[in-house]
């Protein structure tokens, strides 16, 4: 064997052991890519609709204490609309499995069903006591 071709064999040799580190290496490397991609588009967009969220039920605490203040049926209608706006938004968030399922949509409710009920104290607070006796003596009679 002439020393050409050992020489050959040899670079063949290396060029094979160092191209097995570099496709490992290229393979880790999509991986990753594919790791950092959901991600994005996963976590990244779950942790912003968690943001909504949050803005949504501060906008609540906010518009219960301007219904408490106010008893006013326009603070009371920016509060069912942010109930609705966060309604919606804790279905997309289900999606992102951040609570256990349900537990968003059962807290909403009782959220709504109490916002109920101070918008039938508001009705009795913001309506004359005189139309209030005339309705119940129509409603009884």
């Amino acid at each position: 064997m002439t020393l050409r071709i050992r020489l050959a064999i040899g670079i063949v040799s290396i060029t094979i052991i160092l191209l097995i580190p570099l496709l490992l290496a290229l393979r880790s490397l999509e991986s990753v890519h594919q790791t950092t991609r959901s991600l994005r588009d996963r976590e990244f967009a779950g942790s912003l609709q968690l943001g909504r969220f949050r803005k949504l039920t501060d906008d609540i605490k906010r518009g219960e204490d301007a219904l408490a203040l106010l008893h006013d049926s326009a603070s009371l209608a920016r509060m069912r609309a942010n109930l609705g706006a966060l309604a919606s938004t804790g279905d997309s968030l289900d999606r992102y499995k951040f609570a256990p399922a349900g537990e968003m949509r059962t807290a909403i409710l009782s959220l709504r069903a109490a916002t109920d009920v101070d918008a039938t104290a508001i009705v009795l607070i913001i309506t004359p006591s005189c139309c209030v006796h005339k309705a119940s003596r129509l409603s009884a009679g």
